[in-house]
């Protein structure tokens, strides 16, 4: 068995290579050069100093970023988003499940095909790996960064699945019917997911949505049965960015409410981005009692070029009832983009 889903992923690493070549090639001719196709190799470093226990560890990637739009001469078929990546890591103390005690893993960012022919983007279909839709992640990318917002309170950023989304005058939505399971599509208990996100449209000043999720993820604990509402809000203001989120709900046994604020800066040109992050979660169902547990986190990121970024990121615990001591961490990436 182990044999077998070696060889598996050596396959799949080596269909990333020659995807990336022959994309490389096609991008040479006239024809590429006149379609709407943009690709990027994505190598990233990241380093973890863990400043309490005086432990460090690192996990470095590297991927393939597609993005193709199909064309007709009646407009636009559809977009396909492909983002396979190879991620290493080492001496992670608790990675993610799906590493399954490997520190070598093909993990999937967005990929997914999204037709939007039917009505002129006002009702579309999207089909493959995509962004849970709930909160402020439904419009803004943070992927490959070190800067973070709430998915790791509903214990799942990105699934499998198809949704209906659009954009009216009015309003955008997504409504999605997922795996539950996150990076992998098969999973051995059986976890499913309903999501969706009704919001101002993602263009204006101010925005904000509602949002729930139901169903049941699959964690490295086993199935968690999940029932989450909450509200989102972001605000632009000349060089500036306030984000907040508020959600409340069931995790499992747990009655939780999670709450996050986020005030962030931009240079003009965009280069230097600063931002200041709180978090809250109180569960106040737990057989020791009701739990507060709040944090807070610093981060700068600079592209020094189009294809050059360095970021650092310091995350700490104010208080966190379930162990004795307070986590302190400071982040440093390097991302290239090629």
């Amino acid at each position: 068995m182990e044999n077998l889903r070696s060889s598996i992923r050596i396959s799949l690493y080596r269909a990333i290579l020659f995807a990336s070549l022959a994309v490389l090639a096609a991008q040479n001719t006239s024809e590429a050069q006149g379609s709407n196709l943009r690709w990027a190799t994505d190598l990233a470093t990241r380093g973890v100093q863990d400043l309490e226990n005086e432990s460090s560890s690192a996990q470095h990637v590297i991927g393939f970023d597609l993005h193709k739009v199909f064309t007709s001469s009646s407009g636009d078929i559809g977009t396909l988003i492909l983002q396979p990546y190879i991620v290493k890591l080492h001496n992670v103390a608790n990675p993610p499940f799906f590493f399954d005690g490997e520190d070598q893993e093909l993990t999937w960012r967005i990929t997914n095909f999204n037709l939007t022919k039917l009505s002129k983007g006002q009702f579309n279909i999207r089909l493959g790996h995509f962004e849970v839709p709930f909160g402020l992640e439904q419009n803004i990318n943070t992927n490959g960064t070190l800067r973070q917002l709430t998915f790791a309170s509903r214990r799942i950023k990105a699934d499998w699945g198809i949704s209906a989304n659009g954009s009216l005058t009015a309003f955008d939505y997504e409504v999605a019917a997922t795996r539950g399971s996150g990076n992998d599509l098969s999973a051995d208990q059986d976890p499913g997911l309903i999501s969706g996100r009704i919001g101002t449209p993602s263009n204006r000043n101010l925005i904000t949505g509602i949002s729930f999720l139901q169903g049941d993820v699959l964690t490295g604990n086993g199935i968690v049965d999940t029932d989450q509402i909450g509200i989102d809000l972001a605000y632009y203001l000349y060089s500036w960015e306030l984000l907040f989120e508020l959600s409340t709900g069931d995790r499992g046994p747990d009655d939780i409410v999670n709450s996050f604020i986020e005030a962030s800066w931009y240079n003009n040109i965009g280069s230097i981005h600063a931002y200041f992050q709180l978090r809250n979660e109180l569960n106040k169902n737990t057989s020791t009692g009701r739990q507060d547990t709040n944090s807070m986190t610093t981060g700068l990121s600079w592209s020094i070029t189009p294809s050059l970024t360095l970021s650092s990121q310091w995350t700490k615990e104010l208080d966190n009832p379930q162990t004795s001591q307070e986590a302190s961490r400071f982040f440093l990436q390097a991302r290239i983009r090629l």
